[in-house]
């Protein structure tokens, strides 16, 4: 009932990762693209190769469903949220940019001798978004970050 029965939709990421971790196959529909965050903090949007709507929008066409492969290196970080993050806005109505935040966020964190964690970049990710709010909350936000470790020098 109520906006979820208005609705009748909902977006969808799906995220797989190969055995061996060097990549990760993506399903987008309607869904924000995720982040990944390289072992030195440059950000990739992780853009679907063609738009697909969100599901339980089947009746106003037929749609592809592209998988998208991208690489997943060791030390990389995939952020994944909820458009509770990328429609949050600020005073003036600007919405949030994670894939311009993110970088400097990491970077920021990396410059006082504590390379980020994943808890501690959702950490960051989480009061930077309220930071840009003004710490009104507009919508519900999840998130998730899923971390390759490095490889060690030795291996």
């Amino acid at each position: 009932g109520g906006q979820e029965q208005d609705e009748g939709f909902t977006t969808a990421l799906i995220a797989e990762f190969a055995d061996d971790l060097g990549v990760v196959r993506v399903v987008n529909r309607g869904h924000p693209p995720p982040v990944l965050l390289d072992a030195q903090g440059r950000a990739t949007v992780l853009e679907p190769s063609e738009e697909a709507p969100p599901l339980g929008m089947s009746g106003l066409g037929t749609w592809s469903c592209p998988v998208d492969t991208f690489p997943f290196p060791p030390g990389a970080t995939l952020i994944c949220y909820t458009d509770g993050v990328t429609e949050a806005r600020d005073e003036s109505g600007a919405f949030y940019d994670a894939s311009v935040r993110l970088p400097f966020l990491v970077h920021h964190r990396a410059l006082i001798g504590y390379p980020a964690s994943p808890a501690q970049i959702l950490h960051l990710l989480i009061e930077d978004v309220g930071h840009h709010t003004g710490g009104r909350i507009q919508d519900d936000q999840a998130l998730l970050a899923l971390h390759r470790p490095p490889v060690p020098p030795h291996a």
